[in-house]
């Protein structure tokens, strides 16, 4: 070897790759905790925004519920897991023209479903339809205030199917919804929200 010039040893290339190897390790480490953490608050945010958008669309058709005096067809009729009622919907393809439906909430396994048919007196009857609100919710619940409590169910006819005069629907309904990540990448989340019932002057 030529005077002045010096290779490195053993002891030193060992010591350098040491240290690389543990710097790569740290900055691999690093990037794989900001990469699960980023995709946690990103299911964590889907979950959300999907639970969300499904309460806000429940809560603008419950508020259309109503009842008539002189057509027993119109009901509200609730339970813990499921909420049937009728209200003016949209018909399909026919803007600005809207018929009498029975519209439904449950679910159907992890699926929460919504079933609609239009009602006798309609100005159409179908066997009716179902479409899925939102994946992967573990339980659905709904509660109905009645002007002084909380109440696990709800039936607008009292017991007396044959006179409406003394129908009413509730003051408000509270519904739940608890949804779960597919990939358990976080715990699940549940989310509520209480809907105002417009009440007609009786």
């Amino acid at each position: 070897m030529r005077k002045g010039k010096e290779a490195f040893t053993l002891i030193e290339l060992i010591i350098a790759t040491s240290i690389l190897a543990f710097l790569m390790a740290s900055i691999y480490s690093l990037f794989y905790k900001n990469s699960f953490v980023w995709k946690v608050e990103s299911a964590k945010i889907q979950m959300c925004q999907n639970a969300r958008v499904c309460l806000d669309m429940m809560a603008r058709e419950i508020r259309t519920a109503f009842l008539s005096s002189t057509n027993p067809h119109l009901t509200f009729k609730g339970k813990r897991d499921r909420l049937d009622y009728v209200c003016a919907s949209n018909r399909i393809n026919k803007a600005k023209e809207y018929d009498l439906c029975k519209v439904s909430y449950s679910l159907g396994g992890a699926n929460l479903c919504r079933w609609v048919k239009a009602i006798p007196g309609s100005t159409s009857e179908s066997g009716g339809s179902c479409s899925v609100l939102a994946l992967n919710i573990s339980s659905l619940s709904f509660m109905y205030y009645d002007g002084a409590k909380w109440r696990e169910s709800w039936d607008s006819t009292m017991g007396t199917p044959e006179d409406t005069s003394d129908d009413s629907l509730p003051l408000a309904v509270k519904i739940t919804i608890t949804t779960y990540d597919e990939e358990n990448r976080i715990g699940p989340l549940t989310l509520s929200t209480v809907v105002i019932i417009p009440q007609e002057n009786k």
